[in-house]
């Protein structure tokens, strides 16, 4: 789309002719915001912001850690191997993989495959830590960090976000409604 310019261009360098366009583009956008009904854009800048909230907040990223969920208690991976003598029953094994951060019911890993096995260790709880099969000789230590069995309010801020711009449009279209009425 090109936007008019003036003819006197003679002598200005591409930066300046740059400008002049951008300035352009920005009157033209100011001027279609005029014609335009105003509820119209706060009511699409609401539905984005609705959208925009229920994003879910999960971001591709670097965990600080190898990590692996097992019924709601998150533990870390070590390199500390674990003796075989010391393995006990299978509690458990990865259900699912994300090298995305967020939060994750189950049995969750962002370093292990689906199917990889959580032994418990003989003589600690799993408060302190289980082992994780890595191969078939392998088993390293996963500390305890914490449980999330409850999760944090931070998990239900998106959700926020979305209902109050849900709530946002239903006042909005109710008092545009009841001016109508009663004019």
């Amino acid at each position: 789309m090109k936007f008019p310019m003036s003819n006197n261009n003679a002598g200005r360098s591409s930066s300046e002719l740059r400008v002049v366009g951008q300035f352009h583009l920005v009157h033209h956008v100011l001027h279609v915001l005029r014609i335009v009904n105003m509820s119209k854009v706060l009511g699409m800048l609401a539905i984005m912001s609705v959208f925009g909230g229920m994003g879910g907040g999960a971001a591709l990223a670097d965990w600080a850690y190898k990590s692996v969920a097992n019924d709601g208690y998150l533990y870390e991976v070590t390199d500390v191997k674990v003796e075989e003598a010391r393995i006990g029953k299978k509690i458990g094994y990865v259900t699912k993989y994300s090298d995305r951060e967020g939060s994750y019911s189950g049995n969750f890993s962002n370093a292990y495959a689906v199917g990889t096995g959580y032994y418990a260790i003989i003589g600690m709880g799993r408060k302190q830590a289980i082992s994780v099969k890595v191969d078939e000789e392998t088993y390293l230590m996963a500390e305890y960090r914490y449980s999330n069995k409850t999760q944090d309010w931070t998990y239900y801020v998106p959700y926020l976000i979305g209902a109050t711009g849900v709530a946002a449009i239903a006042l909005y279209r109710t008092h545009r409604n009841r001016r109508r009425l009663h004019r």
